[in-house]
């Protein structure tokens, strides 16, 4: 949590790998996993409750384009507003 234009907003870090192989793309190898789909679930109802329980929204980082397209796309599906996805690249 930390204050953005003087609000308290939820910031959140989703970082992979490789998106091809990670577990919360729904079309990798794995995705379709029922421990994979429960990890995809939970990350909409955390973004649900950080959206919704903090007067500034959430901010998720990441360092995946791939994430952050499916994700949008999913958290909009979802209903989520008051969301903020920004991709955060990794140096090595």
């Amino acid at each position: 949590m930390t204050i953005v234009n003087g609000q308290r907003t939820a910031v959140e870090a989703k970082f992979v790998e490789d998106w091809g192989s990670s577990l919360r793309n729904p079309t990798s190898p794995v995705g379709s996993k029922p421990w994979s789909a429960v990890k995809q679930t939970k990350m909409v109802g955390q973004a649900k409750k950080y959206s919704s329980g903090f007067e500034g929204g959430v901010i998720y980082h990441a360092n995946s384009q791939e994430l952050a397209s499916h994700y949008s796309q999913v958290f909009n599906d979802a209903g989520v507003k008051n969301l903020k996805l920004v991709i955060a690249p990794v140096k090595n």
